[in-house]
């Protein structure tokens, strides 16, 4: 027998709406896909507000578009060559969201782009409210020691 709580359901719908998020990685996970047996990693999402989105990375030459902007949303370096999935949990993205409506199946949210972490982070970064982990380090610790160099945060 199953217990569960009827209070603790979910109300809203099966998507959300189209437009930017904010996210953590909750997972990543190099798999197989089922279909051609291709290299992918597998991202499970956890938006701000709890909501799951999942993503698969697939390294083939016709869907490396999607890691190289994945690389240049987070700060990692596409050109290596090189992908490590297991340091990725606990990564803060920032990700555009559509909805996919499949024939005899539910919509889904879809993630069709990273973006960087905006511009408007830095100033969270210098004031010291975020985490080391919860921005791009490489990407906007230079901005912001350039911003707070000229005296824009005041």
């Amino acid at each position: 027998m199953v217990t569960y709580d009827p209070k603790e359901e979910k109300t809203g719908g099966g998507v959300r709406p189209p437009g930017d998020y904010y996210a953590r990685i909750k997972s990543a996970e190099k798999k197989k896909s089922a279909s051609a047996g291709n290299t992918m990693v597998e991202l499970n999402l956890e938006l701000e507000d709890g909501w799951r989105v999942y993503d698969r990375l697939v390294f083939t030459p016709g869907s490396l578009f999607r890691v190289h902007n994945f690389c240049d949303a987070v700060g990692l370096d596409f050109d290596s060559g090189t992908f490590d999935e297991e340091a990725l949990p606990g990564t803060r993205v920032h990700v555009r969201l559509a909805i996919e409506k499949s024939v005899g199946f539910p919509d889904k949210n879809k993630v069709v782009e990273y973006l960087p972490i905006t511009v408007t982070s830095v100033r969270e970064v210098v004031d010291g409210e975020l985490q080391d982990d919860e921005v791009p380090f490489t990407l906007l610790l230079p901005l912001a020691l350039s911003i707070a160099a000229m005296g824009m945060l005041a």
